[in-house]
């Protein structure tokens, strides 16, 4: 089991590395939420992290999709991707642990970037 602060610490970590894909300019520590409920595997109550921020890629949402399914599927998580018609594209991805990212695209350039942490025991 993961503590509170390394399920943030791993959080912020895949938030800091999509930025190095996606582009820079993205905030993710003030947009890093207190931690909302989950279940643990063996069935106890616990807590998990999320991240919702905003941005702009300087690709074509297509690139930016593609790029970002690449890199998520290098650092291990099984990832989807999805056409949204008009409105562009979404990367879907999970670790087996529990960690998620959603990336969302749109044909403007206007992007968004969700993340669950795992869920971890809460003291």
């Amino acid at each position: 089991m993961v503590t509170a602060e390394e399920a943030k610490a791993g959080l912020l970590a895949e938030s800091e590395a999509m930025q190095a894909i996606i582009g820079e300019g993205w905030s993710t520590d003030d947009q890093l939420q207190v931690p909302g409920a989950c279940t643990q595997p063996d069935g106890q109550p616990g807590g998990s992290w999320q991240i919702d921020t905003e941005g702009t890629v300087s690709v074509t949402a297509q690139e930016a999709a593609d790029a970002v399914q690449r890199h998520l599927e290098s650092r291990g998580f099984s990832a989807e991707q999805r056409d949204a018609g008009d409105f562009g594209f979404d990367v879907v991805a999970f670790q087996p642990d529990g960690l998620s990212i959603q990336f969302s695209v749109g044909s403007n350039g206007f992007a968004s970037l969700d993340g669950q942490s795992v869920c971890f025991p809460r003291e």
